[in-house]
């Protein structure tokens, strides 16, 4: 049986409870800044398009902080050191013709 990556979502939001009154408090996805120097394929991306990738981070700082209700709350900062762009389609979600024209195009970039 082939392995699919299963990707988990960020939340962009959530619910509190002020004096027993939910409300929803935002929260932004994280975010980053790269330029075509660091990352050639954004070249080819467009705004609003979505994209794959894998990456390696590093953590560069943490913070901690006690939430009213006693809970605690963690922050990090974290450096982008390294990154994988996988196509569209993974190897294993591929047809014979899509991994064919995928392998075609990988090898033709290392000659």
């Amino acid at each position: 049986m082939p392995h699919t990556l299963k990707l988990k979502k960020i939340p962009v939001s959530e619910k509190s409870s002020h004096h027993g009154i939910e409300e929803m408090v935002s929260v932004y996805p994280p975010s980053f800044h790269i330029t075509d120097k660091q990352m050639q394929e954004i070249k080819d991306w467009e705004v609003g398009g979505k994209y794959r990738l894998v990456i390696e981070i590093e953590q560069t700082y943490k913070s901690e902080s006690v939430k009213d209700d006693g809970s605690v709350a963690i922050g990090g900062d974290f450096n982008i050191i390294k990154y994988k762009y996988l196509p569209e389609k993974t190897i294993d979600e591929m047809n014979d013709k899509e991994f064919g024209e995928y392998q075609g195009k990988e090898f033709s970039k290392h000659e």
